[in-house]
């Protein structure tokens, strides 16, 4: 089954590499004697789950025993973790051809580790590419626009001359919010009334429902109402229209103060799993020194729980007994960072082709916007069609200069990441051993969650990737989870 994805229809539509994957496909099947039984193209992203083709391959490969899956490489199948779960329940084996290796079941544990740490780094690139997104809404908001949907009371608009939205006052929802806000800066509603309130207005969401307590308070808080766009905690000047002041909002704040809930306090002490630990009774543990020198843990249940205090060395030993079975022997640790090396500089090499094609949109942008002029002056053009038309230019090259910004801004942060992964779950227990408070901490929370203890140990979750680490050094042990802890896992 031949599976070749690219990850928009506008991709699809301009050919990117749909063509190469196939003629690869078909080259590779021709010298290995297989037949393709069934090509499935997809133009959506492998990050999430809703890919028709990839679910009628799936439920295809059912009815063909022997089948196999034949694409590109990793994360031209998935670049999550649920589907490589699916395949791997299904028993389904993949041929990766630009990586030349096999996916199967009956694989050996470090073969699947190394496919494993291969769909976590195709998810973390794709993460990243979120994230060089939110660069752009960054440099909208910097740019005063407000970057993503309206609040109440305003609507998304194309500025004009442009694809770009902004936001402008609704002309049906505005004025009542307006209204409602005021009220409230009078001091004569409580949040709940003001709902109450809202409600008796006729004010509904954008989806007809009413407001409760939590959306008016959402909107009591929200700077955006005059004229602030609050983003990642920094306020920045917006150049939409306000419903109120400035000083109107402030009251607003004023108002609202002495409302909310009390901070949790931490004592002065500096405790290694301070607000870390749950009882099983589902309460948090709270530490305390005893004797100047001993720490224990106790649960902070309401009722008394009749667990008891435990001391800190506990948890240590348990700690220290878990990071000890994620060692990495030398020669995975410098396969898996040669595999991520590679795939890195791969994507480095699309980002470069991606980079090409927009200094050349950039620069064309810029002839045409050059050639404006002239066409102005030699009366093709009206003012008015001469102003619209050069406004579009202008918010066209400011987004290729913002996307061509991010590009170029991009490190080598996925591989270091990855790097810095393997590194950890090789040295973490050594490093655990002789740590301080602060460092232990550190450790534990990028390492694992959700730790419980149920009276006689300690239960957590180990977060991905170590859980992988950890589940393949187990069956290459045999099974056994105390096996799971042996340096010898990986023979």
């Amino acid at each position: 089954m031949l599976y070749r994805r690219v990850s928009t229809k506008e991709q699809e539509d301009e050919g990117w590499s749909l063509d190469s994957q196939l003629r690869e496909a078909q080259s590779w099947a021709e010298r290995n004697k297989c037949k393709i039984i069934g090509d499935f193209v997809e133009s959506r992203t492998a990050k999430g789950s809703a890919r028709p083709a990839f679910t009628d391959m799936v439920r295809m490969l059912a009815e063909f025993p022997g089948a196999f899956i034949l694409t590109e490489k990793t994360d031209r199948l998935t670049r999550n973790r649920r589907d490589d779960l699916l395949l791997e329940s299904l028993n389904i084996s993949a041929f990766f051809l630009k990586e030349n290796r096999w996916q199967k079941p009956d694989a050996k544990a470090h073969e699947r580790l190394v496919h494993r740490f291969k769909v976590l780094f195709a998810e973390n690139y794709s993460e990243n590419l979120s994230e060089e997104i939110r660069k752009g809404l960054n440099e909208k908001v910097h740019q005063g626009i407000y970057p993503t949907h309206a609040p109440l009371g305003y609507l998304n608009v194309p500025e004009p001359g442009t694809k770009r939205k902004m936001i402008a006052i609704d002309p049906a929802r505005g004025p009542i919010v307006r209204q409602l806000l005021l009220e409230y800066a009078s001091g004569s509603h409580s949040i709940k009334t003001l709902a109450v309130r809202a409600d008796e207005l006729g004010l509904r969401t954008k989806k007809g429902n009413r407001l409760h307590k939590s959306g008016m308070e959402d909107i009591l808080r929200n700077p955006a109402y005059c004229g602030i766009i609050r983003w990642n905690g920094v306020d920045n000047d917006g150049v939409h229209e306000p419903l109120i002041s400035e000083a109107t909002w402030q009251t607003i704040q004023d108002v609202m103060s002495g409302r909310g809930t009390s901070r949790v306090r931490y004592g002065a002490k500096n405790l290694a799993y301070r607000g870390m630990l749950r009882c099983a009774c589902g309460h948090q543990m709270s530490g305390e020194v005893k004797k100047g020198k001993y720490t224990y843990y106790h649960c902070t249940g309401m009722h008394a729980c009749e667990r008891p205090f435990v001391r800190e060395e506990v948890f240590d030993d348990y700690f220290v007994s878990l990071l000890e079975g994620l060692v990495l022997p030398d020669f995975i640790l410098e396969e898996l960072c040669k595999d991520v090396r590679a795939q890195y500089e791969e994507e480095r090499t699309v980002d470069a082709a991606r980079m090409a094609a927009l200094e050349g949109q950039l620069r064309r942008a810029k002839s045409r916007r050059e050639r404006l002029y002239d066409d102005y002056a030699d009366g093709v053009l009206s003012r008015e069609e001469h102003k619209e038309k050069k406004q579009a230019l202008v918010s066209e090259i400011r987004d290729i200069e913002v996307t061509m910004a991010s590009l170029s801004g991009q490190e080598s942060r996925s591989y270091d990441e990855a790097v810095e992964i393997l590194e950890l779950a090789k040295t973490a227990h050594l490093r655990f051993k002789s740590a301080g408070p602060d460092e232990k901490r550190q450790i534990v929370s990028a390492m694992l969650s959700n730790c419980k203890f149920d009276g006689e140990k300690v239960v957590a979750d180990l977060n991905m990737p170590f859980d992988l680490m950890l589940n393949v050094a187990i069956e290459g042990a045999g099974g056994s989870a105390e096996n799971g802890k042996s340096v010898d896992w990986w023979r």
